[in-house]
């Protein structure tokens, strides 16, 4: 529901407003699946979120899965290894010269 006053109505007195209603059509449904298909439907479930969430110029490394159950459900943690790079080589501007075992920094 969306309710809004109307902005050249300001000066006046009334009671006019705008009241919108939104309905959405929605529909329940369930899956059953056996113990082995339920593993391996929250093991993918679980690698595809978890790739979602890593940088495109990453490195996938190792794959771990740990299969967690409940008494009603079964889930998957995923945990994936990945290399990239975090860090990138900057000058900092300042010149640094070594004399003697002394060290002295000019700008």
């Amino acid at each position: 529901t969306n309710q809004r006053t109307l902005s050249f109505w300001r000066n006046i007195v009334l009671p006019v407003e705008l009241i919108t209603h939104t309905y959405r059509e929605s529909e329940w449904v369930e899956f059953s699946f056996s113990v082995d298909e339920a593993r391996s439907q929250a093991a993918l479930n679980a690698q595809v979120a978890a790739k979602s969430r890593i940088p495109l110029d990453a490195e996938l490394g190792e794959v771990m899965l740990e299969v967690v159950e409940g008494t009603e459900a079964i889930g998957v943690r995923a945990t994936i290894e990945t290399i990239e790079e975090i860090g990138r080589f900057q000058p900092l501007g300042v010149e640094v010269s070594v004399t003697r075992g002394a060290t002295t920094s000019g700008h």
